[in-house]
Order: C-alpha cells, then structure tokens, then sequence
C-alpha cells in the first residue's frame, strides 16, 4: 500500500509533544550519541522498502521534543550524506546508490532553546522498487520496528510482513487524530497555565505595592503618634507653668491688698 507521508510543522519549542507518534512512518531518536550508524542505515532501507518515514533526532521515545546540540546536528548531516555518497543503501535490483530524491535530511532550531530537531526524510520510489544495505541484507519496516527480509522456509515473508503493515496502517490515521488532539489540548493548558501566572503576578505585585504603602502608612502613624505625645507634654509644662506663674501672682495680688487693707484701717482710726 503506498502512503503519503505527512507534513511536519515548520517550528518546534522543547517540551511541546511531536504531533504524530512513534511507528510505521516515523523513528524517534533522543540523541546521535546513543545511535550507532548501522541502526540509522536499517531504518531508512526499512522506510524505503515500505512507505517511506521520518527519523527524527532529538525526540524522546515519549515523543516529547527535546532537541540536540549544534555539534549533534553537523554530525548526523554528514551520516545522512555518507548514505549516498557512500553507497551504505543501494538499489536491490541495479546496485546503484540511492538518489538525494528519495532521502533528504535537515535541521530545524527550536524556538525556545539552543537546540535542534535533524529530520532524515526517506520517501518510497515505487510500488516495486527494492533497496537493500551494502551488506546485502533487506530491510523491512513493521509498526515501530526494523526487520530483515526473511530466508526461506522461515515463517515471516516479506509478502506476510505487508500485510500486516497494511492492516497497521488503517489505524495510522486514528493514532495522528488523537496525538493532534492532545497537542492541542497540551497547547490549550499551556495557554491557560500562562494566563494564569500572569495573573499571579499581577496580583503579587499588588500585594507589594500595598504592602508597601501599609509600612509607609505605619512608619507615617508613629511619627504622628510621637509629635503629639511631644506637643501634648509640651502643653502639659507649659500649663502647669502658666498655674504657677497665675498662683504666685495671686499671692502678690492678695499680699499687696492685704496691705491697702491695713493702710486703710489705719487712716480710718487715725482721723476718725
């Protein structure tokens, strides 16, 4: 069965979850380090043998996009190259080196870091091309696994192998469905959680700015509290000073008609 790969989207960010799934038409690879060349020749001979694939660096199994450094991506361009100009696949039939049509590789920088996606992108020639590795060995592509072609009297042909990828196949379209789907919903939630720290820190800057202006009111309230105990104590001396000065001049004030009184009693009897 012949099948149109899907288009990949032009931007990708760490953490977002690639939006289609591990299998048939697409191999996920975390990192170059841990992936030998041999594996990366029987994937690609497996897709052209099939329905052509995707196999992608720099997304783990879970199929969270992680990316890998610039160093990685050199070096897995020059593997892609080595297929060619090497002859590391070859046409089963000529023994001709496959064509830059058939397989293309390239990066993708992710938005939000700085790493990259490297994409090797083997697409089927035809209903009844064969390719096979220079070792001679067939590769053949199952679900989300690689298999050799199988010898004879062995139970698993290649014919067998078909099949059962064509009846996989009626299932690629549901799993795409649902993996766009929790993307979107991933990318919905991501939005809210967004909106929602926003929020939180408009609100923890209002708290700091009120908090603020609480200390301000406080430390402007204890000033104002002690400038009146101040001016009240003040007053209080100041009161207390004017009573005695108003005492002390009560007494010359009755001391001296005291003694007008006696003056007066004295004339009186003087010239009475």
């Amino acid at each position: 069965m012949d099948i149109s790969l899907p288009e990949l989207p032009s931007a990708f960010s760490a953490g977002q979850l690639f939006p289609y799934p591990e299998g048939a038409l697409f191999e996920f690879k975390e990192s170059h380090v841990s992936t030998d060349l041999k594996k990366i020749h029987e994937t690609i001979c497996a897709f052209l043998n099939v329905s052509g694939g995707y196999m992608i660096f720099g997304v783990k199994d879970t199929g969270e996009v992680c990316g890998i450094s610039r160093s990685g991506v050199d070096k897995l361009l020059l593997r892609a190259d080595e297929i060619i100009h090497q002859k590391r696949i070859l046409d089963a039939e000529t023994g001709c080196a496959i064509s830059p049509e058939i397989l293309s590789s390239w990066s993708i920088k992710l938005s939000n870091v700085d790493k990259y996606l490297v994409i090797m992108k083997a697409v089927r020639a035809g209903a009844t091309s064969m390719y096979r590795l220079s070792t001679g060995e067939k590769m053949f592509r199952l679900s989300a696994s690689n298999y050799r072609s199988a010898a004879a009297g062995r139970t698993h042909s290649v014919l067998a192998l078909q099949e059962e990828n064509d009846l996989l196949q009626e299932n690629i379209q549901k799993l795409v469905d649902t993996v766009h789907a929790k993307n979107k919903e991933f990318l919905k939630h991501n939005k809210t959680l967004r909106q929602a720290e926003q929020e939180n820190n408009s609100l923890a800057n209002q708290l700091r700015h009120v908090t603020r202006l609480l200390h301000a009111s406080e430390s402007s309230r204890a000033k104002q509290t002690e400038f009146i105990g101040a001016l009240k104590s003040k007053y209080e001396h100041s009161i207390k000073d004017l009573h005695e000065k108003i005492l002390a001049e009560k007494a010359c004030a009755e001391e001296a008609l005291s003694k007008q009184f006696c003056l007066c009693g004295y004339f009186t009897r003087l010239f009475c």
